[in-house]
């Protein structure tokens, strides 16, 4: 992957954006395509890099899509969208996701719907960097807005406290609990069980989890 570069900004088409030939959709947005290492690159708040990859200018305001890379371990704190739909699809790497009360687990390939107003985060529980694609609809200038900003803070301001200020600064999202490290930390090995559905009881101790309330 290419170094992250602040070359253009997400809220406008980005300089390696190849416009299509066709009718425009609903929301007025023209086809366009993306070479695989194409879109404004930021450094995340999950200790790796954020692409853009569609945005509310791009698309009209119809939908905003990042393709992300965490580091091992990483994740961002429990949180809320209150006006888009979340849609995620896992490309690399391991992740545990909370949707609600609920963990799964995200093998490649995985896909993931969460609404509006659901409480959610996720977690990479892999031994290296894991890669996934997640989409809003409609699009949130505030959540592009965020990353950028975020990536702007000098190293050592960044962390869970500037995330969730920002993150109210800007209004894309609300932070209603800490990251999945800190609520529901893993205790031993994590085995791999691909679609399955960890709830609260003894499916818990079955894979080795430590299960602690969130606040």
């Amino acid at each position: 992957m290419s170094a992250p570069s602040r070359a253009a900004s997400p809220t406008s088409p980005d300089a390696t954006t190849t416009p299509l030939r066709g009718a425009m959709s609903q929301h007025g947005m023209r086809p366009f395509a993306l070479a695989p290492a194409d879109g404004t690159t930021v450094e995340n708040p999950t200790g790796g890099v954020t692409t853009f990859k569609a945005t509310s200018d791009q698309s009209s305001g119809g939908l905003t899509v990042i393709e992300g890379v965490s580091a091992p371990g990483e994740g961002p704190p429990l949180h809320v969208h209150r006006e888009q739909d979340e849609f995620i699809y896992t490309l690399d790497g391991t992740f545990r996701v909370r949707l609600g009360d609920d963990l799964i687990e995200a093998l490649p390939g995985s896909f993931v719907f969460i609404p509006r107003n659901t409480p959610h985060t996720w977690q990479n529980i892999g031994d290296g960097s894991a890669r996934f694609i997640a989409t809003l609809s409609p699009a949130s200038v505030e959540f592009e807005e965020f990353f950028l900003r975020y990536a702007d803070l000098p190293p050592a301001e960044r962390g869970p406290e500037a995330f969730g200020r920002l993150a109210a600064e800007m209004g894309a999202m609300e932070v209603s609990g800490p990251p999945l490290a800190q609520s529901h930390p893993l205790i031993g090995s994590w085995r791999s069980r691909a679609g399955r559905r960890v709830v609260p009881g003894a499916s818990w101790r079955a894979l080795r989890f430590h299960r602690t309330r969130a606040p």
